[in-house]
């Protein structure tokens, strides 16, 4: 449980590869976008 159990939960899904040359950005932006949405939530 969070810090308001009373609140809806918040889900969110990126990945992390681990092929070599799969993309400048690939995955990486939605890893770190997730994260930052969720410290401005708190």
């Amino acid at each position: 449980e969070g810090s308001h159990p009373e609140l809806a939960p918040v889900a969110t899904g990126s990945h992390i590869d681990a092929i070599p040359y799969s993309g400048k950005y690939d995955g990486v932006v939605g890893v770190l976008g997730a994260l930052e949405a969720i410290n401005a939530l708190k």
